[in-house]
């Protein structure tokens, strides 16, 4: 409402006719109608409160935050703005503002704005109130501080498992130099230290395995990438397990597709790719199980594919599937993955994973073919 006509309104009222009266009427219910529309559409609530507390008017703004339902009008504001000290607001004859959490319908953080409005003689003070939903603000905030402090202490952690890295080399030596020693001696009863050794290298081994794993997920290294067959890496990786493999009783299939042509990649880093898929094959088949690795084109891109017969994962397994140190794996790190995903990723692939319980699991590594125009996605592992 402009309060230049409703004045003008007040002071000629007695001179006015009836059809000034009727023309200054329509000009008022006109103002009212934009000034509703105003606040209809505006994001921020707007409450008129009168100096009992009571609710005079809200916008849905207001309603959306608060929850208010349609029998708040005449109600008191403390029912639905808990906290609020209308006492004190009510006693102010500025402009104010204050900070306001509610749970109500959902959590939000809210600025409240206060403007008195004027009152007549006799009577008490109202307001305006003209809240700010602030809740998104607040959360980029105390998400930014969060990525700080998570920055902070990864710095932390890789600092001290690189420093930790020493000692354990230091200890490897010192083992390696005592299991020497005891195999020159022929007394029986040096055979339990000799055994107490070897399962202290082991378990400094698998620590030093852990660490690096830890570093590398931590600090990943970019690929030193050139053209090269895909095969090569996949046939080192196997030839290395294989005999891992012959050991626990199953069969293996490899069916390498010779005639795919090169791709950019680092080819130790796809080896320490396929390592990790064949070793999480390996672990998860029993006795009599198979694995399938095969090589194959698809649509602008060259796959590796490691499949087993094992015993799959759960649906509650697969959505962790790639947090961190999550593991269902006796003795993993939960880091196998995640690397092995990053590696794909930086060659601009990616890492698919299928898997059904009591039936087994398939991971495809999608690399893409020079020249290729496809674009993975952050979100496009079919998990």
């Amino acid at each position: 409402m402009r309060f230049g006509v409703f004045h003008k309104i007040l002071e000629r009222f007695g001179q006015l006719g009836a059809d000034e009266v009727q023309t200054y009427l329509h000009r008022l219910a006109r103002d009212q109608r934009v000034l509703e529309e105003i606040f209809n559409a505006i994001r921020e609530g707007i409450l008129v409160v009168d100096g009992e507390g009571l609710l005079q008017y809200y916008n849905p703004a207001a309603e959306k935050m608060l929850g208010l339902g349609g029998g708040a009008l005449g109600g008191k504001l403390n029912k639905y703005v808990k906290g609020l000290d209308w006492a004190a607001l009510s006693r102010m004859n500025a402009v104010a503002s204050c900070n306001l959490e509610v749970t109500y319908p959902q959590k939000r953080y809210i600025n409240i704005y206060t403007i008195p409005l004027p009152a007549d003689k006799g009577s008490k003070q109202g307001c305006a109130l003209i809240l700010h939903d602030a809740t998104e603000n607040r959360e980029a905030v105390h998400a930014a501080a969060e990525s700080e402090r998570v920055h902070a202490l990864t710095e932390l952690a890789a600092s001290v498992a690189h420093e930790l890295g020493n000692p354990l080399n230091s200890f490897t030596i010192q083992l390696q130099l005592m299991d020497r020693e005891l195999a020159k001696m022929k007394d029986d009863k040096l055979k339990r230290l000799g055994d107490a050794v070897k399962i202290s290298r082991n378990e400094i081994t698998r620590l030093d395995v852990i660490l690096k794993q830890f570093l590398r997920a931590l600090r990943p290294v970019p690929p030193t990438l050139r053209l090269g067959a895909v095969n090569s890496p996949v046939e080192d990786a196997v030839r290395f397990l294989e005999p891992e493999i012959k050991d626990r009783e199953l069969g293996l299939q490899i069916d390498l597709d010779d005639r795919l042509p090169f791709v950019l990649l680092d080819a130790d880093q796809i080896k320490q790719v396929i390592f990790n898929l064949i070793k999480n094959a390996i672990h998860a088949t029993r006795a009599g199980g198979r694995l399938k690795i095969q090589t194959l084109s698809d649509q602008g891109s060259v796959l590796i594919v490691v499949a087993d017969t094992g015993m799959g994962m759960t649906k509650g397994t697969m959505q962790r599937l790639f947090e961190p140190y999550y593991t269902t794996k006796q003795g993993g790190t939960g880091l196998g993955l995640i690397i092995a995903r990053r590696i794909a990723r930086d060659h601009g692939g990616e890492l698919e994973v299928e898997s059904e319980q009591g039936v087994g699991t398939t991971v495809r590594v999608r690399l893409p073919m020079p020249g290729s125009k496809v674009k993975f996605l952050e979100n496009s592992t079919p998990v």
